[in-house]
């Protein structure tokens, strides 16, 4: 039986920090793979900008990085592909993912722009699936209207995180 320390409640134990796994290259090919099952339809195309460095590992397992970005990806994806509602001018369709290492956290951004976020609409919802996947990360997330149009969604991971269990 794991001794329990003194400031932790007799009822709940500590288990172990989850361990990182995936990198930047995992969000990178994530991307690119729903980008290219999106548009084999003839959609209008989405550009896809990623700006992440090479060196980042992230405080949890692809598979969790899957589950939170995955549905989040697509949901952007599809706002940026909508027709667009207004007549003339170009629309700029694209979605763009960052990260940042922050030390104690990881930042993951993702964000469209397109017709919608040209009129001034935040377009982007947050799936459940992506609200549930990172609340289990002990994350936290957001999503504002950038003033330059389009919307971006901020994923925040904690790292060294230390999970908690009921007895």
């Amino acid at each position: 039986m794991p001794q329990i320390p003194s400031d932790i409640p007799s009822d709940i134990l500590r288990l172990p920090a989850v361990r990182g796994g995936a990198t930047a290259a995992d969000i990178e090919g994530l991307l690119r793979t729903e980008i290219a099952a999106r548009f084999a339809g003839g959609r209008p195309p989405v550009r896809l900008d990623c700006d992440l460095p090479a060196t980042l590992e992230l405080p949890l397992p692809v598979e969790s990085l899957r589950a939170m970005l995955a549905p989040l990806v697509r949901a952007a994806i599809e706002e940026a592909a909508r027709p667009a509602v207004h007549a003339g001018g170009l629309v700029l369709r694209e979605v763009s993912a960052t990260a940042v290492d922050l030390g104690p956290c990881v930042e993951i951004e993702v964000a469209c722009c397109g017709p919608a976020a040209a009129a001034g609409e935040i377009v982007i919802g947050i799936p459940a699936e992506t609200r549930v996947a990172v609340g289990l990360a002990a994350g936290t997330l957001w999503c504002v209207r950038c003033p330059e149009g389009g919307t971006a969604v901020t994923i925040r991971l904690p790292r060294g995180v230390v999970r908690l269990a009921a007895a």
